[in-house]
């Protein structure tokens, strides 16, 4: 039995050497630094706590990426979000320390004054002073994650103002990662979403709640990434949600997109419905109309505004070296330069000609005026040029000279263009399409910008550029665009470079039928818009109607503006109109001749004059080779919103014989000799009225120029201080918001917190209310900081008491100032104080008094708790009185014991005189015989006896020490009366132990294993001897439960015995038990040293023993062997 080989033998230890287990650690640590690891940069500001809580609370756990969040933070106050995000994730939050390595899974938080870096899967943090503003952090991590990860790298923009975040996600694009941007409704402050959307590089914008499921899937397909941008939209010019989308941005915007290239347009509102996920555009078109914010996007994602410093840098150097000389030299002595930067953007084409102006003008000693007028219909475009501010990226190809000379340098990553420079610009909204332009111009620059245009408007803003420039100007556009149809008016200075000069003072004209052969001639008006910008929702077979209707039922006509100048033909006016040749001049007096002439401008002076209608009848006028009469009728055409008039002219080859004339003035035939006279006549007077107004009006254009120059030196050094105070209060603005940014990100932590320590102060309240025992907190003053109310029965406290001395309170029990005594001692060195006292009443409290801390260990204060353990005393005392009864209980046994030791010893002897004669009779006799019985009862108890002594003295010992409670004292009875039970239970057993016919049943092996080692854990342990238990699966028995157990114990008591006076420090017993093949296994092993060879066939012999005499009665085993055999077991040993 009592065997060390057999203990353990079952179990297998894996042995490592250390060098051999530390390579393969360290190949294990290769292998995950290897392993691609995406990281997700999240920009937040004002607002970003909400969004960044909804962003973790749907990102699992598990995702194998990495998060680094970049937030504004205010030096002035320590961050929360560590502690706040931590309840939204499960996955460690940490702040960046420097250096530290970045691992999946894993959440990085950025430390307030400070840049944050990545390089090599570690962050790196550079140290801002105090007098160093940190604009931009997202942009700068924006950057270097791009640069260090590649495609690997996930940009996202939360919530915030201002504009950080922008740059960096267009590096993070190029990259090849992923870009997404929170949707501006779903964002507290949208200036940071909007501003990161108007980079058109964004692959998603949606809610922080959807943006999980798309990194995790990109993330583990990243061939699925959205490289290739949303699908192109095929439009087409008569698809009527097309026009209606051009009509919606028109009516807001005042801008006809319909004069972009429809493939470029599509492929902008396709990239605007992947955004929002919708595949009609029809549906796309509701959300536009109710969705101004939508609306507003689509028009900023058109205008495509891609630029930089020196664009096509051979470009620019051929700009300097050979076109830029030869303009200064053109000019004459007192004029200035003057040059146009035409859908300039962001600025950086208009500032890149400025240094190129102003650095020749001072190699030449040039000393007029620069002026580059910088202009762009995109007005967020305008408002950032005008700032002059740019990045240390944006400026890359601008050479270290021209940086130090230009601009100056606002921090470690922005320059700001100095004043010199942006007093040349002057930034302006312009429409090509729509606005005059500027005039008397020496340089043009309009790079790609025209091949987004339809040919037609192309040509129109060709032919503005023509007549801006001065003769010999410059045109310079972009590498893929041309003059086309205007090759005759420019010579071609260098093809590579698309640099053009005008060579012909010739004014350009848009299209005109010079056969006057059409049936709708339209001539546009040169103060007017052309009739073909009418809006794109006008329907066109209605247009056709009304042209068709014209044309049946109107004479041949035309419709002249308060100027006569033509608006509009109807019927085929080509005949009575002389042809046209060379410039064209839109005077209706200019295209007729001969008696027509004089009968056309009479009539429109008398008209213009009376506003009633005029006929000249039988007006003799050509028809080609042919003459024919005709009556010419002039009918005013009102407007109720002007004042001026606009003139029906209209030919009739028969007169009208039903029409009822207003006037009858001219109901004679027409004489040619009296209009002319007549117009003669008028126009004598309208010569001498107007020498009379061009006198007047020199006189007054003389004292106007030089009012207006004096207001003009006024408004320049006024416009020059209101510049520089601009700047100045940009600059307090944008510190302002920062710090307003920083300040509602540390508030909102605030905020968060302030909740939760109202709940906490609530749980806390309720707890304390909830708790029987009475309790007051005291600070270091041993003022009241705090009670709840089961303390009234020992203190009268009031709520009004809080902050009173707690020796100003009346003490309902003794000894007072032993206890305040306490509390000092308490506070001076933070012993625990317990004590018992008993009140007037009889009953018992355990008082306590303990320190409490702060987070930094300091003593604070101390708190009193008064527990009533009047229960306890009472089981004390019922526990003392048990114990008497059972000290005569085992004196009454012991007593017994030895009365039944002696009739052992006789019934022995007499056993072993019979054993000679009768074997078999002689082992009946012995199971027959009630000595035997209560010899093994006498062995049963003894353990038991020792282990309620061990209880006994155990109370004793714990009473004296101050740590018997209530729940110590409750399981010590229990023991107690457990053994007791168990003592009394061992009797009945054995008064039936030889009844063949005892009721079995199904009973858990390792249940009674467990009580059985419960019962020998006291003297086990006084013996310093150590006992483990070990069950595997369910094994179970069908038998009687506490015969099994008296097994067990003989076995223990066996064991311990073996030990004898062994004084080892390694002393062990251990209890196996298992199922094997439907049958229980119990194993029970020792260190002992085993059992002899010669002795190991006699051990379950009866009366065979070992021990000394009157040291064992040799029975324990044989009645074990006897148990186990009836439940239809076997009993084994080994040595």
């Amino acid at each position: 039995m009592n065997s060390w080989r057999k203990f353990g033998a079952n179990q297998v230890v894996k042995w490592c050497d250390p060098e051999v287990c530390g390579l393969e650690a360290g190949l294990a640590n290769a292998a995950q630094e290897d392993k691609p690891l995406y990281v997700v940069g999240i920009g937040a500001s004002a607002g970003g706590l909400l969004a960044l809580q909804q962003f973790f609370d749907s990102m699992p756990g598990d995702s194998g990426i990495c998060f680094v969040i970049i937030q504004h933070l205010s030096p002035d106050f320590e961050s929360q979000m560590d502690r706040l995000l931590s309840r939204h994730t499960s996955m460690p939050v940490q702040k960046v320390t420097e250096g530290i390595i970045l691992k999946s899974n894993h959440v990085y938080l950025n430390t307030s004054m400070t840049q944050l870096e990545i390089r090599e899967r570690h962050l790196f943090l550079t140290p801002v002073s105090s007098d160093q503003h940190v604009d931009l952090p997202i942009d700068v991590f924006f950057r270097s994650l791009a640069g260090s990860l590649g495609a690997r790298a996930i940009g996202v923009v939360l919530s915030g103002t201002g504009t950080d975040g922008s740059d960096g996600i267009r590096f993070i694009e190029r990259s090849g990662g992923l870009v997404l941007v929170q949707s501006p409704e779903s964002a507290q402050f949208d200036a940071m979403p909007k501003s990161a959307m108007d980079t058109g590089v964004s692959h998603f914008v949606v809610s922080p709640s959807e943006m999980p499921g798309i990194i995790v899937n990109h993330a583990a397909s990243p061939q699925t990434h959205p490289t290739q941008g949303p699908p192109v939209v095929e439009l087409s010019e008569g698809d009527a949600d097309y026009q209606e989308v051009f009509s919606l941005l028109q009516r807001e915007y005042s801008l006809d997109f319909g004069r972009y290239k429809i493939g470029t347009v599509g492929r902008r509102i396709g990239r605007r419905m992947g955004y929002r996920r919708i595949g009609e555009i029809s549906a796309y078109l509701e959300i536009l109309r109710s969705d101004k914010q939508e609306l507003d996007d689509l028009y900023h994602d058109l205008l495509i505004g891609v630029t930089e410093f020196f664009r096509d840098d051979r470009s620019f150097d051929y700009l300097e070296t050979s076109i830029i000389p030869e303009l200064f030299d053109r000019l004459s002595p007192g004029e200035d330069m003057r040059a146009w930067s035409a859908g300039c953007a962001t600025g950086e084409e208009a500032y890149s000609l400025a240094i190129l102006l102003a650095e020749k003008a001072s190699d030449l000693g040039f000393p007029g005026k620069i002026s580059v007028f910088a202009t762009d219909v995109h007005k967020r475009s305008l408002e950032s040029a005008a700032k002059g501010l740019f990045t240390r990226d944006a400026l890359a190809k601008v050479s270290g000279e021209r940086l130090e000379r230009f601009f100056i340098k606002v921090d470690d990553n922005q320059f700001k263009v100095k004043a010199e420079l942006r007093k040349m610009l002057t930034f302006s909204h312009h429409d090509l399409t729509r606005d005059m332009p500027f005039c008397k111009l020496d340089l043009i620059c309009c790079r790609n910008l025209l091949i987004y245009l339809q040919p037609e408007t192309q040509k129109k803003v060709l032919s503005l550029f023509h007549f801006a420039l001065k003769m010999n100007g410059i045109l310079f556009l972009g590498k893929s665009e041309g003059i086309g149809a205007l090759a005759t008016e420019f010579d071609v200075i260098s093809t590579q470079h698309k640099i053009f000069r005008k060579v012909r003072e010739q004014k350009l004209a848009l299209d005109v039928d010079s056969s006057r052969k059409g049936t709708n001639l339209v001539i546009p008006r040169k103060d007017t818009q052309p009739a073909q910008l009418r809006p794109a929702t006008l329907d066109r077979r209605i247009l056709n109607d009304y042209d068709t209707l014209l044309d049946r039922h109107m004479p041949p006509g035309i419709l002249v503006d308060e100027k006569f100048q033509v608006l509009h033909c109807f019927g085929n006016v080509a005949p009575f109109m002389k042809p046209l040749k060379g410039r064209i001049d839109t005077s209706v007096l200019s295209m007729v001749e001969g008696n027509l002439h004089i009968a056309v401008s009479t009539l429109l002076q008398k008209v213009k004059k009376t506003a009633q209608t005029m006929v000249a009848r039988d007006v003799r006028v050509k028809s080609g080779e042919e003459e024919c009469v005709v009556d010419v009728t002039v009918d005013p055409v009102p407007y109720d919103n002007a004042d001026t008039l606009h003139y029906h002219i209209y030919l009739q080859k028969e007169p009208d014989p039903v029409e009822v004339r207003q006037t009858v003035e001219e109901s004679t035939p027409f004489e040619p000799s009296l209009y002319y006279r007549q117009h003669l006549s008028d126009l004598e007077l309208e010569l001498q009225s107007t020498r009379t107004e061009l006198l007047d009006t020199q006189d007054n254009l003389q004292a106007t120029s030089e009012a207006l120059n004096a207001t003009n030196e006024e408004l320049q050094a006024a416009n020059e201080e209101l510049q520089s105070a601009n700047e100045e209060l940009n600059s307090a603005n944008e510190e302002l918001h920062s710090t307003n940014e920083e300040l509602y990100s540390v508030n909102m932590e605030y905020e968060r917190s302030n909740i939760e320590l109202k709940q906490l102060n609530v749980d806390l309240v309720n707890l304390l209310t909830s708790i029987d025992s009475g309790i007051i907190f005291l600070d270091k003053e041993m003022r009241i900081r705090k009670f709840n109310p089961a303390i009234s029965a020992y203190f009268k406290l009031l709520p009004q008491d809080v902050g009173r001395p707690i020796d100003h309170i009346a003490y309902q029990l003794e000894d007072q100032s032993e206890f305040y005594q306490d509390i000092r001692s308490v506070l001076a060195d933070g012993t625990v104080i317990e004590k018992g006292v008993e009140t007037k009443e009889g009953e018992w409290l355990l008082s306590r008094i303990m320190p409490f801390k702060s987070e930094e260990g300091r003593r604070e204060g101390v708190v009193i708790t008064f527990t009533d353990i009047s229960q306890v005393k009472e089981a004390e005392l019922k526990v003392g009185k048990l114990n008497e009864e059972l000290a005569m209980r085992v004196k009454e046994l012991e007593e017994t014991y030895r009365k039944l030791e002696a009739e052992t010893a006789e019934r022995l002897r007499a056993m072993e005189e019979l054993r000679q004669k009768d074997r078999l009779m002689l082992q009946q006799s012995r199971m027959a015989a009630m000595g035997e019985m209560l010899g093994n009862i006498a062995h049963q108890w003894r353990q038991p006896l020792n282990v309620l002594g061990l209880k006994i003295q155990e109370l004793r010992i714990s009473q004296k020490h101050g740590r018997l409670t209530e729940d110590f004292l409750n399981l010590t009875v229990d023991k107690v009366m457990e053994l007791i039970q168990h003592m009394s239970q061992t009797i009945d057993d054995f008064r039936e132990f030889l009844v063949l016919d005892k009721e079995k049943q199904l009973f858990r092996v390792d249940e009674v294993v467990r009580k059985s080692v419960s019962l020998m854990e006291g003297s086990l342990k006084d013996r310093s001897i150590a006992i483990e238990v070990e069950s595997t699966g369910d094994p179970g028995i069908n038998g009687r439960s506490n015969e099994f157990g008296q097994v067990i114990l003989n076995i223990l008591v066996n064991a311990k015995d073996a030990f004898g006076e062994q004084e080892r420090t390694d002393a062990k017993i251990a209890v196996r038990s298992w199922e094997e093949n439907g049958k229980a296994v119990v194993t029970i092993a020792d260190n002992a040293g085993g059992i002899p060879e010669e002795i190991i066939g006699k051990i379950f012999d009866a009366y065979f023993t070992t021990k000394p005499l009157g040291k064992g009665t040799g029975v324990g085993l044989f009645m074990s062997n006897t148990i186990v055999d009836r439940m239809g077991g076997a009993f084994r040993s080994a040595m």
